[in-house]
């Protein structure tokens, strides 16, 4: 048959690395569609033959913006380019392609339609492997890295800040997480929510741009081409645990309205993620205390005090430390029993406990040698830490 809808339709792959004599042929509702294949430097170059070619795919992993600007230096507006974040699903764009071709008359807006609407399900779908990746990771540092990285990455974000709230005060949040240029001095490693001029809307859940339409003209914070910052907040049983801050997209346009939908996605997924993560960390925590005292292991301080120190300078919190030594053990427990000693030091390490906050922490080091970790701690703070704990254990 030689009638129009028996044509082989043509459709170019770019990719990163391919050989270049490499093809493919499906047939999709008896319609002979077939792939070639090139790399990215061979469609900017103009050593493609893309004249024959019904539509153009490639991934967003390449410079598509090249890309797009090397098919725009074309004699005509060129086939159609598709761009998927992850490896294009080429029996769908075949089947897509064929509809498109033998769909005539008045209906031809509908296959358009679909046609918009199946490459955005695809879109989507690939987003949704990535929020996946996100809920499957338990390493709270590496999730925070994580996170932050999809918000650049789907968002054509060039910097990235997450904050959390402090588990002492959820109206108080903490820088957690630095992705891009970005100044900590200039954000700053904590500020208060219910200070900013953003509160209200951060409360209401929703990924919105700030400064306001109405706050024009007023100095507030904006970006390096000058536009709105996008705020996506975290939020759990919706209370707000955290905020996201992208500023400046890599193309210099403004946050889109498609952007905020996207953006709202990856917000449900990391609010969910983090607290996952957190009840993870608090289950591990329970199965790494000392069996005789409850106090953390050394192993588990170990790994703790590095995290902590790491934030400390990373972010510029301060960070303390205070040692508690019990003398004379050997000698009183030849005087009394060990069990006795035992139960008076188990005592004595609750009576620490209830003294400190919930985020500080106490471990194990030895025998008779116990190490306290304060976060958000300066060397004040720290000295009136020790007297509050040398009181504890005087009056237990």
């Amino acid at each position: 048959m030689t009638s129009r809808n028996m044509d082989v339709a043509r459709i170019m792959v770019v990719q990163e690395n391919t050989e270049t004599t490499r093809d493919l042929r499906l047939v999709t509702s008896q319609h002979p569609i077939e792939f070639s294949f090139c790399t990215f430097d061979q469609v900017v170059r103009g050593e493609a033959d893309l004249s024959s070619c019904v539509a153009i795919v490639a991934t967003l992993d390449c410079d598509h913006k090249a890309l797009v600007e090397s098919l725009r230096k074309g004699p005509d507006e060129g086939p159609p380019l598709f761009l998927f974040r992850s490896e294009p699903p080429l029996q769908e764009i075949a089947r897509w392609i064929t509809l498109a071709r033998t769909q005539e008359g008045p209906d031809s807006a509908v296959t358009v339609r679909l046609l918009s609407e199946s490459t955005e399900y695809y879109s989507l779908a690939s987003l949704y492997q990535q929020c996946l990746k996100i809920m499957a990771c338990q390493d709270e540092e590496k999730l925070l890295t994580h996170i932050a990285d999809t918000f650049s990455h789907e968002l054509g974000a060039e910097s990235c800040v997450i904050w959390l709230a402090s588990p002492l005060d959820p109206d108080e949040m903490m820088i957690a997480s630095v992705r891009g240029l970005i100044s900590i001095d200039r954000e700053g490693s904590k500020f208060f929510l219910s200070q900013t001029g953003w509160a209200d809307a951060t409360v209401k859940g929703k990924p919105f741009l700030y400064p306001f339409p109405e706050h024009e003209g007023v100095e507030t914070p904006r970006d390096a081409a000058g536009g709105a910052n996008l705020y996506i907040p975290l939020l759990h049983r919706e209370k707000p645990i955290g905020l996201v801050k992208l500023v400046s997209r890599t193309d210099r346009k403004p946050f889109s309205e498609r952007d905020i939908y996207v953006a709202s996605i990856i917000a449900g997924y990391a609010a969910s993620a983090r607290k996952n993560a957190t009840r993870l960390a608090k289950m591990e925590q329970v199965s790494l205390r000392d069996e005789e005292t409850q106090a953390y292991s050394p192993g588990f301080l170990s790994d703790y005090f590095e995290k902590e120190s790491y934030k400390s300078g990373r972010f510029r919190r301060p960070l303390s430390v205070v040692f508690m030594i019990i003398d004379n053990v050997s000698r009183l427990v030849e005087q009394t029993s060990e069990t006795l000693v035992a139960g008076a030091i188990a005592d004595m390490v609750d009576a620490v406990r209830k003294a400190l906050r919930d985020s500080d922490l106490i471990a194990r080091v030895e025998s008779n040698r116990f190490c306290v970790v304060l976060p958000e701690t300066d060397h004040f703070g720290s000295v009136l830490a020790a007297r509050r704990l040398r009181k504890a254990v005087r009056e237990h």
